[in-house]
């Protein structure tokens, strides 16, 4: 017989008492009911509070056990709480599958890596998202890696990046490139060599741009006059000419001892430049296009943070799993809902709650 039922808002607890029969020599045992699967039940709310602290809270296991102990007094198992947290993921795992589709449908995209320990190794973790979601998959850092994400590789739109080379070779789409980074290069470019003005004139550029951008938006433009657009890239192409002059290509008909004459870093960044200017410009062609890429760097945020917390991730599956509840919560964060309503609403069957 079931001695008691305790509900609580975090744990549901059933009991089966053991009775001795009168009547013969033997005991008889209570039947759980259909619903309940073991003698110890952990409510839904109770399994989300786990997923959170190990995702949201970038918070590891041993101190999930001591944190989960103090709250409630429950003493749980490192599987056991591993458990949950995979449990979370499967629940939240066709609507991030969801989320992916989405992002592929969108016009503007952004894309960014970051390197994560798992077991011996380092392996990335690739992020594609905008201001409305995320989705994270970790692989190799290769274009093998990137294309496994599954979005830039069906993606028709424009992908944001800070111009790692693997992005280029996905060439049936549009690139913009992060400015944000260019004007850290050229403000090293300039402290490099103080003698020279073009990096310092390029750098005032492009915050000029994205000033002109900002003002239109404010002013409810949708777009620059192409009058105003043809006037900031032909002081762009100005700007790039003199640089040509200040830094010169190297005289390759000069003999050198051997292997390849090397260009310099400020040479490099010159010539990146040049052959770039249309995806470095394309922000103040389409007003959807951001100036940098601080989105897709703030979404791989959390997952330096728990890189840096618990040390490593022990397996590929256990990284895939914690990315999939951070893909959803990051998503549901952007669309204004509460992280442990949205982690709740998937055990309820809700989970698309968070695709707005």
């Amino acid at each position: 017989m079931v001695e008691a039922v305790i509900n609580t808002k975090n744990i549901e607890l059933q009991a089966v008492k053991a009775i001795d029969c009168p009547c013969e020599e033997s005991k008889l045992k209570g039947e759980l009911s259909e619903n309940v699967s073991g003698y110890i039940q952990y409510g839904d709310s109770f399994t989300a509070i786990s997923g959170l602290l190990s995702t949201f809270g970038d918070v590891s296991t041993d101190r999930i056990q001591t944190i989960i102990d103090g709250m409630f007094n429950v003493t749980l198992s490192e599987r056991t709480i591993c458990s949950m947290i995979e449990k979370c993921a499967l629940k939240v795992k066709p609507v991030v599958q969801k989320i992916r589709e989405l992002l592929i449908g969108s016009k503007v995209v952004n894309f960014d890596e970051t390197g994560v320990r798992v077991e011996v190794s380092t392996q990335w973790v690739h992020n594609s998202s905008n201001e409305k979601y995320t989705y994270l998959t970790v692989n190799k850092k290769s274009q093998v890696g990137i294309a496994d994400n599954g979005v830039i590789n069906n993606f028709t739109g424009t992908a944001v990046h800070d111009c790692w080379g693997s992005y280029w070779r996905f060439e049936n789409i549009s690139h913009a490139v992060c400015c944000a980074n260019l004007l850290r290069e050229l403000i090293a470019a300039s402290e490099n060599n103080p003698s020279h003005i073009w990096a310092k004139r390029l750098s005032n550029l492009l915050l000029t741009m994205k000033s002109a951008k900002e003002k239109a938006i404010e002013q409810n433009q949708i777009s620059l006059k192409d009058s105003h657009i043809s006037s900031l890239e032909r002081e762009y192409d100005e700007i790039m000419d003199y640089a040509n002059i200040e830094c010169p290509q190297h005289d390759n008909t000069e003999p050198i001892k051997r292997g390849k004459r090397k260009k310099g870093k400020e040479r490099s960044l010159i010539e990146r430049l040049i052959k770039l200017k249309e995806s470095v410009c394309l922000f103040i062609h389409n007003f959807a296009v951001p100036f940098d890429n601080n989105q897709a760097e703030r979404d791989v945020r959390n997952v330096k943070t728990k890189s840096k917390v618990s040390g490593c991730f022990r397996s590929i599956k256990g990284a895939q799993t914690y990315l999939t509840i951070t893909s959803y919560l990051s998503t549901a964060r952007k669309q204004g809902i509460d992280v442990f309503e949205a982690l709740t609403s998937a055990f309820n069957g809700k989970a698309e709650i968070v695709l707005g």
